[in-house]
């Protein structure tokens, strides 16, 4: 486990800016970290190359189909990038699958969003900024408990000598990606480089991406039986 300083120092180093063993400067060493936080910035938008997955749960108010999540919102905690997978929990301990999979275009063929209902079959999520928008449909009813797998975006680093703590791999991830993130600052990296910070990305994503439900058809008509989905109220075809 290293630090930001050694990673930009490695990174460097792949650039053939700095011979081995050599000391970067500070100034060198803060430019790398901007670099690094906006490098784990983008890596937010690549859902496999995420492994924060924590469990979220929220009480829902009986009527009540949408929910703010991040910092001071409705559901006051970090926001996610993505749900994954959700179930509500009734009074009698008992659980009910929801399933997340529903993209926008489905959300938005549902005339009737405000549909009540004893147990959500859906969740949407929007994951705009600076919160997250919970779409839960039908609309719950009483005495139930949401449970979220939320997939969490990276934490930036603030000093230099803050430590890489990260699963393995990441940190190699980290190094080769970075050099050729600084490399239009200093110059440009060699193939192999390249090839590697590409082969360690795809590393990770082959194990992060494990355990992905699949979306099954959407077939619904506008009678409210539905084929496939489940959802059962008034939807634009």
């Amino acid at each position: 486990m290293g630090t930001v300083r050694q990673l930009v120092t490695d990174a460097l180093s792949l650039l053939k800016v700095t011979e081995s063993g050599e000391a970067i400067t500070n100034s060198e060493a803060q430019d790398g970290m901007r670099a690094l936080n906006q490098l784990i910035d983008s890596w937010a938008n690549e859902s496999y190359m995420i492994y924060r997955k924590v469990q979220r749960t929220h009480a829902l108010t009986s009527g009540t189909g949408q929910y703010s999540i991040g910092s001071g919102a409705t559901i006051n905690t970090t926001r996610p990038v993505k749900i994954s997978q959700a179930y509500v929990r009734d009074s009698n301990n008992a659980d009910y699958p929801i399933n997340c999979r529903i993209n926008n275009q489905q959300w938005s063929r549902i005339l009737l969003k405000s549909l009540s209902g004893t147990y959500p079959e859906f969740l949407y999520y929007r994951p705009s900024y600076p919160n997250g928008e919970i779409n839960l449909y039908p609309e719950p009813g009483s005495g139930l408990t949401l449970y979220m797998e939320c997939w969490d975006q990276f934490s930036a680093y603030t000093a230099i000598t803050d430590s890489i703590a990260l699963p393995p791999g990441y940190e190699r991830a980290l190094k080769y990606n970075l050099a050729i993130e600084l490399a239009p600052e200093y110059r440009d990296p060699s193939q192999l480089v390249l090839k590697l910070a590409q082969e360690s990305k795809e590393r990770i994503k082959d194990v992060n991406n494990i355990n992905i439900p699949t979306l099954i058809s959407d077939a619904i008509n506008v009678t409210g039986r539905t084929r496939g989905l489940g959802i059962g109220g008034i939807y634009r075809v």
